[in-house]
């Protein structure tokens, strides 16, 4: 009962996460406190713990006993919109630029493991691989372009993993992904506003493999695959200027898209009973985003056939390093350091989704309370490269200087049956 509370506690809880996220693109990271404490460096060969159903779903092989873990990051973001200005047909955009365009926000997750026999384990997560939010507001400088963005997901997945000798294991899950999606953008002259809001369903899948090198030496990569998503929109257009249409209007249609494939590669190795070093690199397959295109099916205002906002993403990676030291048998220390690629060039940007290259730094520790009890805590520092956003379409252009940090806390819950 008290897992099967947990599990519906965090599938609720889960949809509120949005923000800035802290890995690049939209997608987010927080999947696991006990991996944020190293950055996420080793996340598909260290198997730590019950969130291994993320990090590698091989990983469950390296797991004895029946645990659940769960917890969440608190994600603080501070971005500073400096230096803005824009225009449109009607001439220079006037307006007051909020510093305050992100909100902070939890992201949480939950996962349980059950070893079935000695070959096979079952497992179960529920987390939230993407999400975005980001409000200029119906006063700023970008209304025309973005006024808001706010993208949630969340994933269940049922995994399954089998040890195919002593040194390899397997491991597949299967993703159900419920994303939600609202663009809203301001409208010239009259200050009116279209707003547009879609979800859907998308299944996916995750797989992967575990090798154990050496007794102290494991390698892991984990592909997590695209997942195809065609959301249901639904645009109400208020206060379009006369000349253009009707005032108000409600209009159907669509918005397709695939999420980015993704490729995981970790390395763990044992340098002694005390100390461990964690290596990874993650390939991103952001080249699917190019664009956020609403096809409108019965807009009695051809202006509004076609809602379109121009991206051009391209592919990214990202590189992390780790370590752990067991200072007693009840605490373990960590520290990790990534950088991750912009999938947005410098002449890419778009004000819904405002991205650079990022560094990460980030600490923590795990302390376990008793034979059955462990908790882990991290704290991660990001910082965003600065870079001046530059954005023109048929609605009008903006430009700006961003500056964005970031800071997690993360605490994680961690039961042995």
């Amino acid at each position: 009962m008290i897992r099967k509370l947990t599990l519906c506690a965090l599938s609720c809880a889960v949809s509120l996460a949005s923000g800035q996220s802290s890995g690049n693109g939209f997608a987010l990271n927080e999947q696991s406190v006990s991996g944020l404490g190293t950055a996420y460096a080793g996340r598909a060969s260290s198997a730590l713990d019950a969130s291994t159903v993320y990090g590698n779903p091989a990983g469950m092989s390296q797991l004895d006993k029946e645990q659940i873990s769960g917890g969440f990051v608190y994600i603080v973001p501070n971005v500073n919109v400096d230096n803005d200005s824009a225009s449109n047909a009607f001439g220079p955009v006037t307006g007051k630029m909020s510093s305050d365009i992100t909100r902070s926000t939890p992201v949480p997750f939950g996962y349980y493991v059950k070893p079935l026999d000695e070959r096979w384990s079952f497992g179960f997560g529920v987390y939230s691989p993407y999400g975005q939010g980001v409000g200029y507001g119906h006063e700023s400088t970008a209304r025309y372009l973005s006024e808001k963005t706010d993208l949630k997901m969340i994933t269940f997945q049922p995994t399954l993993s089998y040890k195919v000798t002593d040194d390899l294991s397997v491991g597949l899950g299967l993703t159900a992904n419920y994303a939600n999606f609202t663009l809203v953008s301001a409208l010239p002259v009259t200050e009116g506003k279209i707003e547009a809001k879609g979800d859907d369903w998308g299944y996916g899948y995750s797989f992967g493999l575990l090798y154990q090198l050496t007794d102290r030496t494991r390698v892991g990569m984990t592909y997590h695959s695209k997942v195809n998503l065609d959301l249901n929109m639904q645009s109400k257009v208020r206060n379009l200027l006369p000349l253009l249409g009707p005032a108000n209007e409600n209009i159907d249609g669509s918005l397709k898209g695939s999420t980015p494939e993704s490729v995981d590669l970790s390395l763990t190795h044992e340098l002694n009973d005390d100390w461990t070093l964690y290596a990874g690199t993650t390939w991103t397959r952001w080249s699917r985003w190019q664009d956020i295109t609403i096809n409108n099916t019965n807009s009695p205002t051809p202006i509004f056939d076609v809602i379109r906002q121009d991206l051009h993403w391209h592919d990214t990676w990202g590189y992390s390093l780790g370590a752990s030291y067991r200072l007693n048998p009840q605490w373990v220390l960590r520290a990790g350091l990534a950088l991750d690629e912009s999938p947005a060039g410098n002449t890419t940007q778009n004000a819904r989704l405002p991205v650079a290259d990022r560094k990460i730094l980030t600490l923590g520790a795990g302390w376990k309370v008793d034979e059955n009890w462990s908790v882990d805590f991290a704290y991660s520092y990001l910082r965003q490269d600065k870079f001046n956003l530059r954005q023109q379409d048929s609605t009008g252009k903006f430009q700006a200087d961003y500056k964005i940090q970031a800071q997690g806390l993360g605490i994680q819950l961690n039961y042995l049956f």
